[in-house]
């Protein structure tokens, strides 16, 4: 906004919402028990889900994505998670209205990257559908906070609030998995809530 850079919907999550954490330690010392680096498994499960996304952007830019800093497991793995992505979107009659949508909300000041807007018709109604991938092992309960927060930034520059579709994409099976969010209000007073405290924490570190 302007000159000031305002933060991304997921730092303040991260940084924020403390009930992820338990599942997190846990997760983590169960890691640690069967002699892997937790660091390196969060890393790696980032750089796919990266990829992943490098990939469906460019199916809608008309760009190429450069494979040379992948190796080939994050490669192969990407693959499978997009091939889940086309079988998906290969039985939708969507058209698109943008990929990787950088948004700022200029009343709330934070921003967030939207990973695919959609439109159709409904009767005489022109619906706005957001799309949000995940390549992770499941939908989390941070997810749906993340995906509240996009459908207000959304609502902020269209005017028209988006129905929400995360969009789970196996990368190791192949197979996607929609899930529709029609009422994300709880998760959205989740989210201001941490919205709140990310600014209160920027003004007494």
């Amino acid at each position: 906004i302007g000159k000031k850079q305002v933060s991304g919907v997921t730092t303040i999550i991260d940084q924020n919402l403390g009930w992820k954490y338990p599942a997190l330690l846990g997760w983590t010392k169960k890691q640690l028990r069967q002699g892997i680096d937790p660091d390196a498994s969060m890393k790696e499960a980032g750089t796919v889900g990266t990829l992943v996304h490098a990939m469906i952007e460019a199916k809608f830019s008309g760009k190429e994505v450069d494979m040379q800093f992948f190796s080939p497991s994050q490669q192969g793995l990407a693959r499978v998670a997009y091939s889940a992505f086309l079988l998906w979107w290969n039985e939708q009659h969507y058209e698109v209205v943008g990929a990787e949508l950088q948004i700022v909300h200029k009343t709330l000041r934070f921003g967030g990257t939207i990973d695919l807007l959609c439109a159709s018709r409904r009767g005489k109604r022109k619906i706005l559908t957001m799309i949000d991938f995940k390549s992770s092992s499941a939908i989390y309960l941070d997810h749906r906070i993340q995906a509240s927060a996009y459908q207000q930034l959304v609502l902020h520059k269209f005017e028209k609030m988006p129905e929400i579709i995360v969009l789970h994409l196996n990368k190791e099976t192949g197979a996607p998995t929609p899930h529709p969010f029609p009422n994300l209000t709880k998760e959205w007073e989740v989210f201001k809530l941490c919205l709140r405290l990310h600014k209160i924490h920027s003004l007494i570190k």
